[in-house]
């Protein structure tokens, strides 16, 4: 009660690519915070903004499928959202 929210999604690869091209064009417009993520999966990026409440989101992709975790916290909740991304990648 009172602590982040988590979503976790998997996709596969053609969801990921679109969904990053999606996170690169809305980074540009200045909507959002594109950062890369080192050392998750083949390719890992995050997107956060504090905007309309604070927003975290972290995909990332290995072979054929992909992992998304959305949390509602920019503080402690994004380590949890890369611990959870992780955790999923390592199980698929």
């Amino acid at each position: 009660e009172g602590g982040p929210s988590y979503i976790l999604t998997v996709l596969n690869r053609s969801g990921y690519e679109a969904a990053k091209a999606i996170a690169t064009g809305a980074s540009e417009s200045g909507a959002t915070k594109f950062a890369s993520v080192p050392g998750l999966g083949a390719d890992a990026f995050s997107l956060s903004t504090d905007t309309g409440g604070p927003s975290y989101s972290l995909s990332a992709v290995e072979g054929g499928v992909s992992v998304n975790v959305e949390v509602n916290d920019l503080g402690p909740g994004k380590a949890k959202a890369r611990e959870l991304a992780a955790t999923a990648l390592a199980h698929l």
